[in-house]
């Protein structure tokens, strides 16, 4: 189910102006001219982690919903993941800036992984 992609009538579709992606026609991503592109809905990102949240708390009210940040890793994404309460789960010392730049607090962080230098391992830890 995709409930943030929506499909107008096939004469539509077919001049290029039926399908809307969070209510952005798909004509005007392709105006950009770029390429790749990369199209995701923030609001299915809000409502997934609700729904994960939802899910956890009829059977473990103590939870926390983490955002694997090697996915997608773009400010905007990461900003809805914050505003939706979720967790972000990164795997370096990168990934620990690029969190804390966009407003996720570092007891929100979950820094996993193996082979840390001992200098990775002491900013994010001074660093909360």
């Amino acid at each position: 189910m995709r409930p943030f992609i929506t499909l107008e009538p096939i004469e539509h579709r077919i001049k290029g102006n039926g399908l809307f992606i969070d209510s952005v026609p798909l004509s005007n991503i392709l105006a950009l001219d770029i390429s790749p592109v990369y199209v995701t809905s923030l609001n299915s990102i809000s409502q997934r982690i609700n729904y994960y949240k939802t899910s956890l708390n009829m059977y473990f009210p103590n939870n926390e919903v983490f955002y694997a940040m090697k996915a997608n890793y773009s400010l905007p994404i990461l900003e809805e993941v914050k505003n939706a309460g979720a967790g972000i789960d990164i795997v370096s010392i990168g990934e620990w800036r690029a969190a804390l730049s966009s407003g996720i607090k570092p007891q929100k962080i979950c820094f996993a992984g193996v082979g840390k230098k001992g200098v990775e391992w002491k900013e994010a830890i001074e660093g909360g």
